[in-house]
């Protein structure tokens, strides 16, 4: 009880100025208490949206890789297609002139029409396809027949 009369005598000496004092002083505390508490929400409040943010735009982003990735993979679709379609090209253009020189030769003559066709196959054979050897020496071939109107 001892200290029990030592809080009591020592609350009954306070003045009423120390009171107000002492209130003031609790006021400020619990004041920046709050206000730290605030402040501490409202930074937490902007790292939370752009923790939000941020996962958005990886999102987003994850999104756009994966888009990226479908147009990679159509384009290398397509150019398969290409080449493929290209190689029947080949194989379809080398086809017509060896059947046009093989008929012309055989016939001992090849007409002027038939000649030209021939001329422009051939050149598109060697200008986009690069052929030569067996092609060359029919058109060549073809080219020392007699032309027939």
């Amino acid at each position: 009880m001892n200290t029990l009369n030592a809080a009591n005598d020592w609350f009954a000496n306070l003045t009423v100025g120390e009171v107000i004092a002492w209130g003031a002083a609790i006021a400020g505390i619990i004041g920046g208490v709050v206000t730290l508490t605030i402040r501490l929400y409202k930074v937490f409040g902007k790292y939370r949206d752009m923790q939000e943010e941020k996962e958005s735009l990886y999102k987003r982003l994850d999104n756009f890789n994966q888009t990226q990735k479908k147009i990679v993979e159509k384009i290398d679709e397509m150019q398969t297609s290409i080449n493929n379609q290209s190689e029947i090209n080949y194989k379809q253009l080398k086809f017509f002139i060896v059947q046009g020189c093989t008929e012309a030769i055989r016939d001992g003559f090849i007409t002027a029409e038939r000649l030209k066709a021939l001329e422009e196959m051939f050149d598109e054979y060697q200008t986009v396809y690069h052929g030569n050897g067996y092609v060359k020496t029919l058109m060549i071939k073809v080219r020392g027949l007699s032309i027939k109107q």
